[in-house]
């Protein structure tokens, strides 16, 4: 067997999950073939280091700091209003700035009044539907030439 069939049973094999037949086989290519004896123990470090990185162990004093700080931080005195001033004056301040926000826009975008009357007259004028069309003055027949 060459190296590439070998690598997908060296998984099993480092495991001993692999059948007899296949351990065999595994068994006397890495006899014969070093480079696979050293992906053997490469893979076999790296399962080992996964499982002890899997078993977590519990800090027996996590408990007791966090309790001690609680208590700690409720001796202090905190009051309700200086925990949520920052978020208060936050809040006000982001009302500020859309309430500014809209005055000025109201203000650059507001139109003079004076023109305001200048601007209708010049729409009644640029009205296209109120004025006769081409069509109409070529069509109509004229009465002072009969």
């Amino acid at each position: 067997m060459n190296c590439n069939e070998i690598y997908n049973d060296l998984v099993l094999y480092s495991e001993g999950n692999s059948s007899g037949d296949k351990k065999a086989l595994v068994e006397s290519h890495l006899k014969k073939c070093p480079d696979c004896r050293i992906t053997l123990a490469i893979l076999t470090d790296t399962l080992n280091f996964i499982e002890a990185e899997k078993q977590a162990v519990p800090n027996e004093f996590l408990y007791t700091r966090v309790m001690a700080g609680l208590e700690t931080a409720h001796a202090a005195g905190k009051s309700w209003f200086s925990r949520l001033a920052p978020a208060i004056v936050a809040s006000l301040m982001f009302l500020i700035a859309i309430w500014s926000g809209f005055s000025l826009g109201k203000y650059l975008s507001n139109p003079q009044d004076d023109m305001s009357f200048i601007v209708r007259e010049e729409n009644r004028y640029l009205n296209d539907l109120k004025q006769e069309s081409i069509e109409n003055f070529f069509l109509s027949k004229d009465n002072s030439n009969e």
